[in-house]
């Protein structure tokens, strides 16, 4: 993606003239992008919230039939339609969830009948965990990996990066997980199959129970971070300024990371921020896999039992999640390059 259509608009000042001001928060050309990025989400989180909730309601099922089983009668499940308030029209449905989700209300869950928001403080941390760890991984090996084909092009280290991030990329997160499940933990017995336990409450048995998962999302993002490395490290290296710090005898590990992959991180970066929606995504199939009890589990779980409010709720949180996302991207380019301003 385009990066000068998706982004904010940026000029570049003076190469000789870096601009300390714009990485200051305190400086009001910040607050005032901050403040425009601001009214810009309030007409994309309009439209999600549309279609959020008109797509869950599209589910296919009955939420009476489902929670009320096949025993009950049409009269009850009419009842508990009323109830639930869901015998009224659509836009009646949705102007009352939507005012009671400005206010921070998401409902109740029609399963359990316990608030959503609770639910969510649950899960979050779950799935926020996996998302770093999965992220670190894709860095730790895509950007080193991306660097060496971009070092050694044309060559057999080339050839071999190349073809593991095509691989990486092309397998599905289900049967990755399956895979690494019957190689680590049925096999060679390293590593637990699934479960989950609290990073405050035991953090060695949360590292092994999560090394599979983080794998599992790492791994296929992993092959994206080193193409797009490689891409960008093979423009720079070709700079004029590149090849004057190589004259100036400096160090080829000095002008390959303070020179190139500096300069080199800002579309890095863009990839890494774009990728936090299917990085999410990939959590879905992946906390299902490996049974951790976080939002990617809540949503299936919730789809299965016609748990619309639970649903709603859950995906309404990974839209402002990859949405705040966006914005802090955008707010590391001038520290990632001074030339770059706001």
């Amino acid at each position: 993606m385009d990066r000068r259509r998706s982004g904010p608009r940026f000029h570049h000042k003076s190469a000789g003239v870096p601009g300390p001001a714009s990485n200051n928060f305190c400086d009001p050309t910040m607050h005032i992008y901050l403040i425009r990025r601001a009214l810009q989400l309030i007409p994309t989180i309009l439209v999600m919230s549309v279609v959020v909730f008109s797509l869950t309601l599209m589910l296919p099922g009955d939420a009476a039939f489902t929670v009320l089983g096949e025993t009950a009668t049409e009269q009850q499940r009419e009842r508990w339609r009323e109830e639930m308030g869901l015998n009224q029209s659509v836009p009646v449905q949705y102007l009352r969830w939507f005012s009671k989700a400005l206010t921070g209300d998401l409902g109740l869950s029609i399963r359990s009948r316990e608030p959503v928001v609770d639910m969510l403080a649950v899960r979050i941390p779950t799935t926020v965990e996996l998302a770093v760890l999965s992220m670190l991984l894709a860095v730790a090996i895509g950007i080193p990996a991306g660097i060496m084909a971009a070092k050694f092009r044309n060559t057999w280290v080339d050839f071999a990066v190349s073809f593991l991030s095509m691989f990486s990329m092309a397998i599905p997160f289900f049967w990755l997980g399956v895979l690494l499940i019957m190689i680590f933990s049925v096999n060679f017995r390293w590593l637990p199959p699934s479960g989950y336990v609290s990073l405050v409450e035991n953090p060695i048995q949360n590292f092994r129970l999560m090394i599979l998962p983080a794998m599992t999302i790492g791994m296929s993002f992993a092959g994206l971070v080193m193409r797009q490395t490689r891409t960008a490290m093979l423009q720079i290296l070709g700079e004029d300024y590149v090849r004057t710090a190589r004259a100036k005898g400096l160090s080829e590990l000095v002008v390959t990371v303070k020179h190139a992959l500096r300069n080199a991180m800002i579309p890095i970066t863009t990839v890494l921020g774009l990728q936090v929606g299917a990085l999410l995504g990939g959590a879905v199939v992946t906390e299902t896999i490996f049974s951790i009890p976080g939002l990617g589990r809540m949503i299936v779980e919730g789809i299965f039992e016609r748990d619309f409010p639970v649903v709603q709720g859950a995906i309404i949180v990974i839209v402002l999640f990859i949405l705040t996302v966006n914005i802090i991207v955008d707010l590391t380019y001038p520290y990632l390059d001074k030339r770059v301003k706001l």
